[in-house]
């Protein structure tokens, strides 16, 4: 079996106990990503708006990232002693370089193009060149995990900031909602950051991020039900 020779890079450190209700928790947030952008595309048949047609795209993209990030964990974690479980740069395969590349590509991918739903501009180098460039970024980066988890902590935040000026015009329960969504999975992603480091940042930030997607699942299908314009 053939492996990739690179410095040890640490993703992120697994408790035992913890595995097999992480890998469950990344596949129902694949499945309710799946749910998210086919009701935001049913939305879309039903408004024409644009930026539901991207959101309905993004989430595709990141629907199909967790996937990927599910069978990473299936297959390619690393018993390291002491009850903990890892994942590192250096212990997997090319099976396992090619889960990892595919689900940092398409989990950026997917984010800049919730951003990029709410420009005004329409030009597809606005919506081409920033993700070569985060995907440079990462490439060229000593420490592709931490290069990771900036990136998409910067897009994220970006769309908590989006939905937050969006609340604070018009405030109401759905743009709430909306809101802390996407800021639960922002910190879910911050306590990721650190998963490298310390397992429990990863069960925590597991546990945060799945109760953020439920959230938005059932305020897409809250406004799917009433008819409502997002």
């Amino acid at each position: 079996m053939y492996y990739i020779s690179a410095k040890m890079v640490q993703v992120y450190l697994i408790p035992q106990w913890f595995v097999a209700t992480s890998i469950l928790m990344e596949l129902v947030v694949t499945l309710i990503s799946f749910a998210i952008s086919y009701f935001a595309w049913k939305i879309y048949r039903i408004t024409k708006e644009r930026e539901i047609k991207f959101f309905s795209i993004g989430f595709l993209s990141i629907a199909i990232a967790y996937l990927m990030w599910s069978l990473l964990n299936l297959v390619m974690l690393t018993d390291i002693g002491g009850d903990i479980r890892s994942l590192a740069v250096t212990r997997v395969n090319y099976l396992g370089a090619g889960l990892l590349a595919a689900y940092f590509a398409l989990f950026i991918a997917g984010w800049y193009t919730l951003n990029y739903a709410s420009f005004r501009t329409k030009s597809i180098r606005a919506f081409i060149l920033p993700i070569i460039i985060g995907f440079i970024a990462i490439y060229i980066s000593v420490n592709k995990a931490t290069a990771f988890y900036l990136v998409s902590l910067a897009l994220i935040f970006f769309m908590v900031a989006h939905y937050y000026v969006e609340y604070f015009r018009r405030k109401n329960a759905r743009r709430f909602l909306t809101f802390a969504s996407f800021l639960l999975i922002f910190i879910s992603r911050a306590e990721l950051f650190f998963s490298p480091n310390s397992y429990l940042h990863y069960a925590v930030g597991h546990s945060v991020e799945l109760i953020g997607y439920v959230l938005l699942l059932i305020n897409l299908f809250i406004i799917l039900k009433n008819g409502q314009k997002k």
